[in-house]
């Protein structure tokens, strides 16, 4: 069900790592727990979806009944403009991990606190706009001293005239997040 091969990214010099495996759209059925958020979601995206034209950001509003109950797990993206690193953070979902909480919302990509993750981010989610379809990945990564691992699915939205001018994101978690007490990476050849 891989659909891409996984992408390792290191910062040797930050002691950050990501592995981000594609998945195809089938596996969020096969691999997410029936009370999966990603499930409805998707389901949702797909019943809105019209002769190969991208869903419309109108017919998908976060607060629509579908989304009543997964409002707090949504992360809404502008991406209108032609410069990635410019998209703004529409809402983000709120985080649990101390180190990495702070206010997202009215925020580019590119002012993310993590500047590698920022830079993962930009490069995600104009994939997504380019390509106007939906992806679903795995994310296992350490970054800025927390390890994380969850599941996320990014859904592109367009305007009326079929540009991609919102990605609503959602995420589940695989692993709980902690603080990782040591440096991860030692030494890189």
């Amino acid at each position: 069900m891989l659909q891409e091969p996984n992408r390792v990214s290191i910062n040797a010099s930050n002691d950050e790592i990501e592995r981000l495996s594609n998945y195809c759209l089938g596996a969020v059925i096969t691999n997410e727990p029936f009370d999966s958020a990603l499930r409805p979601m998707l389901g949702y995206w797909n019943s809105l979806g019209k002769r190969g034209k991208i869903p419309r950001l109108s017919d998908m509003p976060p607060d629509a009944d579908a989304f009543r109950r997964l409002r707090r797990e949504i992360t809404e993206i502008d991406t209108r403009g032609d410069n990635p690193e410019n998209f703004k953070i529409v809402r983000h979902r709120p985080g649990n991990i101390r180190k990495l909480i702070t206010d997202l919302d009215r925020k580019s990509l590119s002012e993310f606190p993590c500047s590698f993750v920022s830079e993962s981010l930009i490069r995600e989610y104009s994939q997504v706009c380019q390509s106007g379809v939906p992806r679903y990945q795995e994310i296992d990564q350490a970054v800025c001293g927390v390890a994380r691992h969850y599941m996320r699915l990014m859904l592109p939205l367009s305007d009326h005239l079929n540009r991609v001018c919102h990605v609503m994101t959602a995420i589940r978690v695989v692993s709980e997040p902690y603080i990782l007490q040591r440096k991860i990476i030692k030494n890189i050849d």
